[in-house]
């Protein structure tokens, strides 16, 4: 009777460990649910933000201010806030390793380039990148938007003596082994890897989407 009495004992004590525990991590899951629901707008926000920063530094020599739009969207205007076009996001089906497609027109309405925001895996996490596309589907530039790689190896793919090796550059260009391998940086070649062959796919999207317009 006193072994029976133990055993019941010990199984309420371990239901109620259990119940406390449960109730525990579903305030804990419902905690974070919550959080992620307060930031996810800020998160989304500052990721445009970096987006326009890298658009403006790639068409600065154009004399482009790109800004997040109230609708979410961008903006491209004059150092004096005058319009000069538009940023239109391409609302088509993308590429699994392709997160946006946007169109950039100048006043007219002519296509004055494309962008393409990737963002391949890298030897420690994904790395964000931005890659600009000339009218003629050749490489215009690349900026790297974040990326958390290790410093002095990884992170060099961040240098102009790497990103200035796109400029130009038709789709195909990482198909050539000579070619990649006089891209890729040595040491750091599970993260410049990828990236390069990221920024071939983010032509051949482009010639995807576009290319039969360009040439009608």
């Amino acid at each position: 009777m006193e072994n029976k009495s133990k055993s019941q004992s010990t199984f309420a004590y371990i239901a109620l460990t259990a119940l406390k525990l449960l109730v525990i991590c579903a305030f804990i899951a419902t905690l974070v649910a919550a959080v992620n629901f307060i930031t996810k707008d800020r998160i989304a926000y500052n990721q445009k933000m970096n987006t326009a920063s890298a658009l403006s530094d790639i068409y600065s020599s154009d004399g482009m201010v790109f800004s997040v739009s109230e609708d979410g969207g961008f903006k491209i205007t004059d150092e004096s806030g005058n319009p000069l076009g538009s940023c239109e996001n391409a609302d088509a089906d993308l590429d699994s390793d392709v997160d946006a497609v946007y169109i950039i027109k100048d006043e007219n309405g002519e296509v004055f380039g494309y962008c393409v925001e990737t963002s391949p895996m890298g030897f420690k996490d994904e790395i964000d990148l931005l890659v600009a596309v000339n009218p003629d589907f050749t490489i215009k530039d690349v900026k790297v938007i974040s990326l958390s790689e290790t410093k002095g190896i990884g992170d060099k793919i961040r240098e102009r003596t790497f990103l200035d090796k796109f400029k130009g550059r038709k789709e195909g260009f990482s198909q050539s082994t000579s070619e990649l391998k006089s891209i890729i940086i040595s040491g750091a070649t599970r993260t410049s890897e990828p990236v390069t062959i990221a920024i071939d796919n983010a032509l051949a999207q482009i010639g995807k989407m576009f290319g039969e317009v360009a040439l009608g």
